[in-house]
């Protein structure tokens, strides 16, 4: 087994594992989503409307992070999410988007799970021997000015596992 030069994984949620901008598509269809100015307004709906996060579908190649937690056992693999506004109550985001995971994964749902504010706040989980897989570049940005090491996740680009496993230290099939 390799071994990874990371003590902590943090692994994001939205972006990452899960599938929120095709659910605010199902959900939103005549909106124009290519505006990043409609994009929160259709978020804050969604959680009005519906149960939230619990009904995202998971992003193609999820269960490479579930690979990721077996190949690397001496790693310790965490979940990192934002709750995402201030708008929302913390406790239920955390509950939606942890019940999820539970549907979705005995592996993902065995390992810790961290719910911060706001995604930059992620960078409060940040030392020399941690990395964060994440989506938004931001978020990426702030974790590795913070002194942590980040990967900035495209779940479309088909050479991230790859560049990520290459990252670690290893090679992935």
């Amino acid at each position: 087994m390799p071994i990874s030069r990371y003590k902590t994984i943090y692994i994001d949620m939205d972006g990452v594992l899960a599938d929120l901008d095709r659910r605010l598509q199902d959900l939103y269809p005549s909106v124009d989503f290519t505006n990043k100015d409609m994009w929160w307004p259709c978020l804050n709906r969604m959680m009005a409307e519906t149960d939230g996060f619990c009904d995202l579908q998971p992003l193609e190649g999820w269960t490479f992070f579930e690979d990721l937690v077996h190949l690397y056992p001496e790693t310790k693999c965490e979940i990192l999410t934002s709750h995402g506004s201030f708008y929302w109550d913390p406790l239920i985001v955390g509950e939606q988007k942890k019940s999820w995971l539970r549907d979705l994964s005995v592996t993902l749902n065995s390992i810790p799970f961290n719910v911060v504010a706001y995604g930059e706040a992620k960078a409060f989980f940040a030392k020399p021997d941690t990395l964060l897989i994440d989506d938004t570049l931001k978020n990426c940005e702030a974790f590795a000015d913070a002194g942590g090491d980040s990967y900035h996740w495209d779940h479309k680009d088909p050479n991230r596992f790859a560049e990520l496993i290459s990252m670690l230290g290893g090679s992935y099939e």
